[in-house]
């Protein structure tokens, strides 16, 4: 499992869309009506995510920044703010990706102790407010834990609850008791089980 830098930039404040950068150069927002924007490697070309309703799955337009519909003006102005923003520093945090292929992030949420990620390759991450982490990786089995200081220790996800180091475990406990939490109040559409927007093949002008 591979691990790039992002940085995540996240109020306080309900009514903020989420920008972000992960260090494979893709940058995105999510908005408050849950379509998301992401910043293909390249600079040139943005994917705009949206859903039809909560159990379908997302469909993926590709478009040139400098040939895009009108009434994406807005959110592709806000989303050239965050990225501006984040480049110059933004508030830091750990986020999981893959450079061979696309990926950002699809969901998140705010607890009282931390913010939940959840990338479009299946990871989940949650972030705590003393700037440790959590990263759950079903795929391959693995969780990563990182402390204050960025070291990362990674275990096998069935043995993780049995390690002897009790900040992990605490702070597993606590992340897989909110994502089931979600599941069960979505039963129909679990966190971590959705089918990532695909891209579009062709390659527009």
């Amino acid at each position: 499992m591979g691990r790039l830098l992002g940085q995540v930039r996240h109020g306080y404040c309900k009514t903020c869309p989420l920008g972000y950068i992960l260090s494979n150069g893709v940058a995105g927002v999510i908005f408050n009506d849950n379509t998301k924007i992401v910043q293909y490697y390249d600079d040139t070309l943005f994917f705009y995510i949206t859903r039809h309703s909560k159990d379908s799955e997302e469909i993926s337009n590709v478009y040139n920044f400098h040939n895009y519909p009108e009434e994406l003006r807005k959110k592709v102005t806000l989303m050239t703010i965050f990225k501006s923003y984040l480049e110059k520093g933004g508030k830091e945090t750990e986020i999981v990706g893959h450079k061979k292929k696309l990926v950002y992030v699809r969901r998140w949420r705010r607890t009282n102790h931390s913010v939940f990620f959840e990338l479009s390759n299946g990871v989940v991450q949650a972030t705590f407010e003393d700037k440790t982490g959590i990263i759950i990786d079903k795929e391959n089995k693995m969780v990563s834990y990182y402390n204050k200081k960025r070291e990362f220790i990674s275990y096998d996800l069935a043995t993780a609850i049995d390690s002897e180091n009790p900040e992990m475990i605490k702070r597993l406990l606590y992340t897989k008791k909110v994502l089931t939490k979600h599941s069960e109040k979505n039963a129909k559409v679990p966190l971590t089980e959705e089918k990532p927007a695909t891209p579009p093949k062709a390659d527009p002008q």
